[in-house]
């Protein structure tokens, strides 16, 4: 599992790539939010696009990361969850938990619809440049 972090405005991506898997994303992503957590960020949103699969231990670290923003005060949520990972959501009612955002739903609003995060309501722009962690 890779995680790559952009900032779009107030909101932070956090590009997820490869297989969330036990051995793959022990800690990892706990790691990635607690520093988004000390600098201030409030409003994380997990990009799964390039996940290929994930299994309990991942469903464990996204709950585990929404926990951290919730206890923060922030906010959490998923997006570009591809039709497989959605389907297990649904199972395991986890979509009732989290926030999920589909930004093919923005597409025709903006022509960046991959690349903009809302923010409070707001559409946002990159503000600076990605960051692999």
């Amino acid at each position: 599992m890779r995680i790559n972090v952009r900032q779009f405005g107030a909101t932070t991506v956090l590009g997820i790539a490869g297989p969330i898997v036990a051995g793959k994303c022990d800690g990892l992503l706990e790691a990635a939010v607690r520093r988004q957590v000390r600098a201030g960020r409030r409003h994380l949103v997990a990009d799964l696009g390039c996940a290929s699969t994930i299994d309990a231990a991942g469903l464990g670290a996204l709950v585990a990361a929404y926990t951290i923003m919730r206890d923060e005060g922030g906010r959490f949520r998923l997006a570009d969850v591809p039709k497989r990972i959605h389907h297990l959501l649904v199972t395991t009612r986890l979509n009732t938990v989290f926030d999920i955002v589909d930004w093919r739903e923005h597409s025709a609003e903006q022509p960046v619809a991959k690349d903009a995060v809302w923010s409070s309501g707001q559409i946002g722009s990159a503000s600076e440049a990605s960051q692999p962690i």
